[in-house]
């Protein structure tokens, strides 16, 4: 298996020791500065010259910083200190003599890099000497230092020993740790001789204990952590796809890999930033990816070929303990055992392919066991509800796959699942738009999971702002939308009535219906009309508001193929509108679309019309719904502007029209020029702003409408059928009238048209 033949070089760079000759015993001191450290290396080298002749080689982390630096105090790289620590300790090794390191190892990677990934010659029998000093008594002591440390450090170093890591244990590789509480008032010189003189016993004692263990390839330390972090890593950021490549981000920052061994590489320096240099082996990372993927972890080894159902998780195995390393002279954790290992990691494979495994009313610790069972995908059956909740709680929770504090009721998220926090708070923040603000009742189920889904992972949703909102009135979707969006996902047709705007009802009409659309604030449906003896339909928006639904059709629905041709061809049509009005002839609808789809120009018209200044800027907005290669605009004059142009569009000159200086040319499809209201409600909306030249029908419609306008500010005014402005005058019976009250036409001065769009280009009192 070629997952099983490479893990950290430290774990295959030891030799098999020789039966003769026994180990040779190395001796860690550990501890926060100011600890007591060198009074306890000074007491430990008399008694151990006491009862061994071998020589005693001592290092010590300062001694190497005044070597490098030139100054004790100095904090280089360790990396730096770390090497002549490595090489002195080769020297001891060859010399045949027992070595004492004294330096802090505070954190459990610092100690895991020496006893377990350090590559030394021979292989080595390490004990651990913790000096369990508490901080007050090690402040004391810095006091009598010749060169004391800031408080602050004797704080950080008793806090990482205590309560942010895992405190010192011979599972990291010790053949023993001894804790020396120099605080229970028993002198170093009492303790430290008591200690060693039981330390052969109980080094025996714990060494047959751990005889029982059936070791396997991740049965050291630091690659059972190593791989517990990488699927942590790849539980929150699967596979690393995202917007970086950067190592050593901001937590809830994606990374990005581009391949495997890129994917490899990126994670080893992503584990070595967050957890300590000896677990960014790029090689042993890269052999555990591969473990993981034959092993069905990976998210993509339960999905079918349809991408959808689930298929049964095959049994795994642990890679087998290298035959060329001899058995380990330290200590084990429980997970060397591999059956214990087989157990926590089936719990864990469990749980990253199914998240929030639950039953209502059942506890989820017996729901987990019972699951287990039916699958016994782990090559391990007999759960229980207390074997369950024993691995979550002792090594799970510990590792952080569980929030502190959580009860699990709800179930056991892993990470954030398939997506990052950051993906997961944009996705809950569009359904939250979604939900309260457009009214969809499927949104509100959605949100409320991916909310309860975020609070188990520690994401207070109260806390993030809310950046998109929309603030115009919406109506509620209610029973008939949500018959129309089935039928729409079931591709059912269904008959309706549509009312007009003067209250009347259309006669029945049988549809396709395709999509909801919200446009400007309101909802529309998306329909194709079911043309008998054709295979495609007028294609039209409706306002829901003025569907009335007669019935839906209970049998299946038209094949995939013809809904997904009516959405392609809607989507052509409304990128030539600008619009969602798509005329009401059928065959006008059919030539230009397939004109289109042809690749040849289809029969348009052109909409010419000329804006003032200011009116340009804000026409300029709204032409961005229209194609670019359908619109031909003018330069801005020296002082204007109004965004980036494409230089293709800029065809057309600014002329001497001091009120109108900028002409603007659209092709359109000639339903909209004839009748789209959209159209007209922008255009006719921007008033003596501009002025419309071409088509004349349109141009003429402009007349009409603001000559009825201006009619309703005038009194007893009318409008001609040529769409003139006139009054109508009253006057008594007399000579040469026909009828008492005849009306005699006057023509009606027009009053000044105020500019509401603000000064124009050149204007001024003496040229308006």
């Amino acid at each position: 298996m070629a997952a099983a033949e490479s893990f950290s070089q430290s774990s295959l760079s030891e030799a098999q020791p020789s039966p003769q000759k026994a180990p040779a015993r190395f001796h860690l001191i550990i501890g926060s500065a100011a600890s007591g450290k060198s009074t306890a290396v000074r007491i430990l080298v008399q008694h151990l010259q006491a009862r061994d002749s071998r020589p005693i080689h001592y290092i010590s982390s300062r001694e190497i910083r005044d070597e490098l630096y030139g100054n004790p105090q100095h904090r280089g790289p360790w990396a730096e200190v770390e090497a002549v620590i490595h090489r002195k300790l080769c020297e001891a090794l060859n010399a045949g003599a027992t070595a004492i390191v004294e330096a802090c190892y505070v954190k459990r990677d610092f100690r895991l890099a020496i006893t377990q990934a350090l590559p030394l010659p021979e292989p080595v029998q390490w004990i651990g000497w913790w000096l369990d000093t508490p901080v007050d008594l090690c402040r004391q002591w810095n006091q009598r230092r010749e060169h004391p440390v800031p408080d602050g450090v004797i704080t950080k170093h008793c806090s990482q020993l205590m309560q942010a890591g895992p405190t010192p244990h011979r599972q990291e590789g010790f053949a023993q740790v001894v804790r020396l509480q120099t605080g229970q008032g028993i002198a170093l010189e009492e303790l430290i001789p008591a200690q060693l003189a039981a330390l052969d016993h109980h080094i025996r004692q714990a060494s047959n204990r751990d005889a029982s263990h059936v070791l396997h390839g991740y049965s050291c330390l630091l690659d059972q952590e190593r791989l517990i972090f990488l699927i942590r890593l790849l539980s929150s950021q699967p596979k690393l796809t995202g917007t970086t490549s950067e190592a050593g981000g901001e937590p809830g920052q994606q990374l990005r890999a581009d391949d495997e061994a890129d994917l490899a590489l990126v994670v080893s320096q992503e584990l070595a930033v967050r957890h300590g240099a000896c677990f960014g082996d790029p090689l042993a990372v890269a052999a555990d990816l591969a473990w993981l993927e034959e092993q069905g972890f990976m998210a993509g080894a339960t999905l079918a070929s349809d991408g959808l159902s689930d298929r049964p998780l095959s049994p795994f195995e642990p890679p087998p303990w290298p035959a060329s390393k001899a058995r380990s002279t330290g200590g084990f954790s429980r997970l060397a055992d591999r059956q214990a290992f087989q157990q926590v990691f089936t719990v864990l494979r469990h749980l990253l392919h199914h998240p929030f495994d639950r039953a209502d009313g059942v506890r989820v610790h017996h729901h987990l066991a019972r699951s287990l069972n039916q699958d016994a995908n782990g090559g391990y059956s007999g759960w229980s509800a207390r074997k369950v909740q024993d691995v979550i709680t002792q090594t799970l929770t510990p590792y952080g796959f569980r929030m502190p504090g959580s009860s699990g009721r709800g179930g056991y998220a892993i990470g954030a699942s398939l997506l990052s926090v950051p993906q997961l708070l944009e996705m809950w923040q569009l359904l939250e738009l979604h939900a309260n603000t457009l009214g969809f009742s499927s949104a509100c189920q959605i949100r409320t999971s991916i909310q309860d889904s975020l609070k188990r992972v520690g994401v207070e949703l109260e806390q993030q702002p809310v950046a998109r909102t929309l603030h115009w009135p919406y109506r509620t979707l209610g029973s008939t939308e949500a018959v129309l969006e089935a039928a729409i996902e079931r591709r059912q047709r269904v008959m309706i009535t549509l009312r007009s705007r003067s209250g009347e009802r259309s006669s029945p009409l049988q549809l396709w219906p395709l999509q909801l659309l919200l446009d400007r604030g309101s909802w529309l449906l998306l329909h194709e009309h079911d043309s008998i003896g054709q295979a495609e339909g007028l294609l039209a928006c409706a306002p829901l508001a003025s569907i009335h639904l007669i019935q839906s059709a209970a049998r299946a629905g038209r094949n995939l193929s013809m809904h997904q041709a009516a959405l392609q061809r809607f989507s052509l049509l409304q990128q030539h509108c600008g619009s969602l009005h798509l005329g009401s002839d059928l065959a006008e609808q059919l030539a230009f679309s397939r004109t289109i789809a042809a690749g040849e120009q289809p029969a348009r018209s052109t909409l010419r019309f000329r804006c003032s200044p200011q009116v340009m800027a804000v026409v300029r907005q709204e032409l961005e719904r229209f194609l670019p290669c359908n619109l031909r605009l003018s330069r801005p004059l020296p002082g204007h502007s109004w965004g980036r142009t494409e230089s293709q569009q800029l065809v057309m000159t600014s002329d001497g029209d001091v009120l109108h200086p900028y002409p603007v040319e659209l092709d359109l499809p000639e339903w909209v020029l004839r009748d789209d209201p959209e159209l007209r409600r922008w255009l006719f909306s921007l008033g003596a702003g501009i002025r419309i030249e071409a088509p004349a029908s349109l141009v003429e419609e402009q007349r009409r409408w603001l000559a009825a306008a201006l009619s309703v500010y005038e009194p007893m005014a009318g409008i001609s059928q040529e769409g003139e402005l006139f009054k109508r005058d009253e006057g008594s019976a007399g000579a040469g009238s026909s009828s008492q009250g005849a009306v005699r036409r006057k023509r009606v001065v027009k009053p000044p048209i105020s500019r509401p769009w603000g000064p124009v280009l050149g204007a001024s009192a003496n040229n308006p």
